[in-house]
């Protein structure tokens, strides 16, 4: 398995502009929007759409335009399987990290870089997970933070065309085992977590305007 660079830090700390230095200077593979794409069918319409109107958008947080080349998180592909942004004990018995570093590391590259924010604080797990893996953590001023996150949130009230586009992906797909390295996202409509074994439908409760018999037999004065 190639080596793993793990980039974590709180959000508007900093974590892309790192993981674009690192990757470049490695030189690296890091998960890309175009690589979310391919298993994303709402970021892939995203995609399509800006191309064929000429439109060049941003990532609605920043001014950072959103191309096929632009980083992203892990966390949407461990979302879509477990309903996490975090990698915890499903991701890790799903094989989601380990496929999708797989998959990166097919273009040849023996460094993937890959950040989350999410998983800030679960460092350990990832460096158990992988071996001969490491941890670069971001840190920034909190007040830094602070103030980045509130103009983030400002600029999403009009501009969240790029998040929605994440957001209305996980809603619909599922990571699926399959004999290759590189898995793929599968639709799956309704559920933002895998079925297991124990799911069971659950029986359709009573009309509260149906009376049972035993009411019936009651008020009859049987």
């Amino acid at each position: 398995m190639a080596r793993v660079l793990f980039i974590t830090g709180f959000n508007r700390s900093g974590t892309t502009l790192v993981t674009s230095a690192v990757t470049q200077a490695a030189p690296a593979r890091t998960l890309t929007v175009g690589d979310l794409a391919r298993h994303m069918p709402s970021v892939q319409r995203f995609l399509a759409a800006a191309s064929k109107h000429g439109t060049i958008p941003d990532r609605g947080v920043d001014r950072l335009p959103v191309s096929e080349s632009t980083p992203e998180e892990y966390g949407w592909l461990l979302n879509a399987v477990t309903g996490d942004f975090a990698f915890g004990t499903q991701a890790a018995q799903a094989g989601v990290l380990d496929s999708l570093v797989d998959e990166l590391a097919e273009a040849g590259d023996a460094t993937v870089v890959l950040k989350n924010p999410s998983d800030t604080g679960r460092e350990r797990l990832l460096l158990d997970h992988f071996a001969d893996s490491r941890v670069m953590l971001v840190r920034r001023d909190l007040s830094a933070i602070e103030d980045s996150q509130s103009r983030a949130w400002n600029r999403m009230a009009t501009s969240n065309r790029y998040a929605r586009a994440l957001i209305g992906s996980f809603r619909w797909t599922r990571w699926r085992s399959c004999p290759t390295t590189s898995c793929a996202l599968t639709r799956w409509p309704g559920r933002r977590g895998p079925r297991t074994s124990s799911t069971r439908a659950r029986s359709p409760r009573p009309s509260p305007r149906t009376p049972s018999p035993s009411t019936t037999a009651r008020a009859s004065g049987a």
